[in-house]
């Protein structure tokens, strides 16, 4: 990973971005869209914001817990500033881009990129787990999607239970040595299995889910004032569960950032709740800005106020 593949990577996103939109649009009438929008209640778009940004400062509280948990310790600055650029990243397939933050910890603190990389694994675990919780308590509203939540968690809880069975693992990596071939990858394995294995430990996850509950459920609330702000009168439990519903099924769909599936679901659950087609597009939009978009654009603020920072150093050592 190096400067030209971040750059390559965030144009991409924001053009991949802007097709999905102008798909969407193409749903509608853009003439219709311009009217909802001028008439949004824009009293609403602080409270908006703040939201969305408390969710993400208590999901770098996240980020915290699991580096100090695997022993990191860095300044709480320079771990804000890795935390915020990894969302940068976030429009990648299962958001796997956010492992920039590994190879940011790597370059700036000379922190193995083998060690750190459960982190970003474990945030996106207890994200879904999160989601998962909040789509639960929205189900008592809506009739489907309670066995597509009920084969999701199992297969979550599955993940953890075998990193968690060392007795296993350990037999794989013996079998693996004996091949001269395989030896190298084991060992990198190893030093990436033994931070899964604190990480995945019960306590931990309970406690990291708890906080990505708290953080997404804000993330809920930010959509619900969409809602509001577009003069829709759906309650919250409807916008968690849309929110959280359409968030697991993009993220499953291993799209870059759930593009098209997360819109699609975010659109036709709202249609579902008698939501004009037009209206239900707008508040997708305007969701999405709020809790993704915002997200990637104050990721890629900040890694490019500390782009030289982190990456100049790097280059210098490449023509070293």
């Amino acid at each position: 990973m190096n400067a030209s593949y971040i750059k390559h990577k965030l144009w991409i996103s924001l053009l991949l971005g802007l097709l999905t939109l102008i798909a969407f649009g193409l749903w509608t009438d853009f003439k219709v869209l311009q009217r909802i929008f001028t008439r949004f209640e824009w009293n609403y778009l602080p409270l908006i914001f703040s939201l969305t940004f408390l969710g993400y400062l208590l999901r770098f509280l996240k980020w915290e817990v699991f580096l100090r948990t695997i022993g990191i310790r860095i300044s709480i600055k320079n771990s804000l500033m890795i935390f915020i650029s990894g969302m940068s990243m976030a429009i990648t397939p299962g958001k796997a881009g956010e492992f920039l933050k590994s190879f940011l910890l790597k370059s700036s603190e000379k922190v193995d990129i083998a060690r750190t990389a459960p982190v970003v694994f474990s945030e996106r675990l207890t994200d879904l787990l999160a989601m998962i919780i909040l789509a639960a308590w929205g189900i008592t509203r809506f009739s489907n999607g309670g066995w597509f939540l009920v084969i999701t968690s199992l297969i979550l809880v599955s993940a953890v239970f075998l990193v968690q069975n060392k007795r296993l693992v350990q037999s794989i990596f013996i079998k693996f040595k004996k091949y001269p071939v395989m030896s190298w990858i084991s060992g990198r394995l190893e030093v990436l299995y033994e931070s899964s294995n604190k990480l995945l430990r019960f306590k931990t996850i309970l406690y990291a889910t708890m906080i990505s509950t708290v953080s997404w459920f804000l993330e809920c609330l930010s959509f619900y004032f969409v809602l509001r702000g577009l003069d829709l009168n759906q309650s919250v439990l409807e916008a968690v569960f849309v929110f959280s519903f359409s968030s697991i099924a993009g993220a499953l769909s291993m799209l870059p950032g759930g593009l098209g599936v997360t819109e699609a679901s975010m659109t036709g659950l709202m249609i579902g709740l008698g939501i004009d087609h037009s209206k239900a597009i707008a508040a997708m939009v305007m969701g999405r800005f709020a809790t993704l978009w915002f997200g990637v654009i104050l990721g890629s603020a900040v890694l490019l106020i500390n782009f030289k920072r982190w990456f100049y150093t790097e280059t210098e050592k490449q023509i070293k």
